[in-house]
């Protein structure tokens, strides 16, 4: 049985080699943003793994995929501005990414060249909490809305055959996981008093 699921991923990647290593790039840096210390450093990296996912699915042929990941660019660049621009800290921007992403996800469906049906819901699904997750500015609330929508994510890639999207989702959970209890550790620790 290991060996024909070894095989079947081998042929998914041979059938189309370009498109599986740039997922590769994009996996690497989403893995990498949940253990940057700071909201802003997630949102950050996160943006340019969103370019590396767009291609990928793109390469694919994946719409959703490529609908419900290019928004993030802008998305992601509004939200870095938090508490920087007090006009990146309006209401109405998570509002309105939610709509274009639950709307987006409509079109995927049903209205796209080629539509993916219910699946597209899946990414439609993930953004909308992307966007509730990555505005906050509480990194721990990122790192839990993000596991969150990682597991709409894990689905739609196994289904759309990204080896690297599925491969990341899982690992972007142990990340996440890790993480989240890392510093959760370390903010229930009690302060310890070094003696001489």
């Amino acid at each position: 049985m290991p060996e024909n699921i070894l095989q079947s991923l081998c042929d998914i990647f041979r059938a189309n080699p370009v498109a599986q290593s740039i997922g590769v790039a994009g996996m690497l840096l989403c893995i990498f943003s949940y253990q940057v210390r700071s909201a802003r450093g997630i949102v950050i990296i996160q943006t340019a793994a969103c370019l590396f996912w767009v291609t990928h699915f793109l390469l694919l042929g994946a719409t959703a995929g490529v609908l419900l990941n290019a928004p993030c660019l802008v998305r992601n660049f509004v939200y870095a501005q938090q508490g920087r621009h007090r006009w990146a800290s309006h209401v109405a921007w998570p509002i309105g990414f939610a709509t274009l992403f639950v709307a987006l996800g409509v079109y995927s469906a049903f209205h796209a060249p080629t539509p993916e049906g219910w699946r597209a819901f899946l990414p439609a699904a993930a953004q909308t909490v992307g966007c509730v997750a990555l505005r906050c500015r509480n990194a721990q609330n990122v790192r839990i809305g993000s596991a969150v929508l990682s597991a709409f994510w894990l689905v739609y890639d196994a289904l759309s055959r990204s080896i690297p999207g599925v491969v990341c989702e899982i690992l972007n959970q142990i990340s996440l996981h890790t993480a989240i209890v890392r510093y959760a550790r370390k903010r229930n620790a009690p302060n310890e008093v070094s003696t001489p």
